[in-house]
């Protein structure tokens, strides 16, 4: 991601797609690097879950890696988007 800066620090689209090359990536294993650094579990392609906590925490189903995924999993299941306050802080 080094050599996107600035270019996604200044733009949605391109931030969007960053965020996505790298989920993408991980998901379809090409991650490997993952069960060379600590981690709570065996890296594997196609843990969609998985990925999610590895953009939180940079590591594959360690303890901060589960917690976002299950904050994020309640969020979903509260439908917190459609909250009459969602985008106040």
């Amino acid at each position: 991601m080094k050599s996107g800066w600035p270019g996604f620090g200044r733009s949605t689209a391109m931030d969007a797609d960053v965020a996505y090359g790298v989920w993408r990536a991980c998901f379809e294993g090409y991650e490997t690097w993952l069960n060379t650094v600590d981690r709570g579990a065996t890296y594997q392609k196609g843990d969609a879950w998985g990925c999610v906590g590895r953009w939180f925490a940079g590591r594959w189903h360690t303890d901060a890696a589960n917690g976002y995924v299950t904050r994020v999993k309640d969020y979903e299941a509260q439908a917190i988007w459609a909250s009459k306050n969602f985008q106040q802080p």
